[in-house]
């Protein structure tokens, strides 16, 4: 076998990964929001505050953490209170989960230049991962 060949071969298997990769997340995400959306049907309850009857205004008031009408933002409360089976938190797991996936695509990337020793592309793709992980921190919270 050729060197040429067995780049083709390696390329195509990352090329799978990244799209089993992202095929899980999507499905993943989409599974979670929807049973977030069923179990809020079924039981009717957001699992925090009811929103009812002030509608819109008091979902968008500032509510304290830890005060009834908080809901989670942080990763870390969304997903406590989703293993705790709270239906708006497991939608927001859902919705977590298909941000993080493209954010995973290009971690592996990172980790398939550096395989392929291609210093540059690796540079660039780690420099855009940065980015993104830095975007997720300061807007967490």
């Amino acid at each position: 076998m050729t060197e040429d060949s067995s780049n083709r071969k390696t390329a195509r298997r990352m090329e799978l990964l990244v799209s089993y990769v992202l095929r899980a997340g999507v499905l993943l995400g989409t599974a979670l929001i929807m049973a977030g959306v069923v179990q809020m049907a079924r039981t009717g309850e957001t699992g925090y505050a009811s929103v009812l009857p002030h509608g819109l205004a008091a979902l968008l008031a500032f509510a304290p953490p830890g005060s009834a009408g908080h809901f989670p933002t942080a990763p870390g409360e969304i997903l406590r209170a989703a293993v705790v089976g709270k239906p708006y938190a497991i939608i927001e797991l859902g919705i977590l989960v298909l941000i993080a996936t493209p954010a995973l695509r290009v971690a592996l990337s990172v980790g398939f230049f550096i395989a392929e020793r291609d210093r540059f592309y690796a540079a660039i793709t780690l420099l855009v991962l940065a980015v993104l992980v830095a975007s997720f921190l300061l807007g967490a919270g």
